[in-house]
């Protein structure tokens, strides 16, 4: 059985954000953007966020890798 961790996202998970972002683009089943996005281009994004607000989760595995 497959342990998952729910967490809030904090700044140092956005260059993994948008890995797992632009690892979709190629596929443009998730997403209108055609191009992959860069890390300061979701700064402001990832700003607009909080944890009582538009909250960002983070998924990780038993390892502690983030998975989504």
């Amino acid at each position: 059985m497959t342990h998952l961790r729910y967490r809030g996202a904090v700044q140092e998970d956005l260059v993994k954000i948008v890995e797992i972002y632009n690892s979709t683009v190629a596929s443009r089943m998730v997403t209108a953007d055609t191009e992959p996005v860069s890390v300061s281009s979701k700064q402001r994004w990832f700003d607009e966020h909080s944890s009582d607000r538009r909250p960002l989760w983070i998924v990780e595995n038993e390892s502690g890798q983030v998975i989504g």
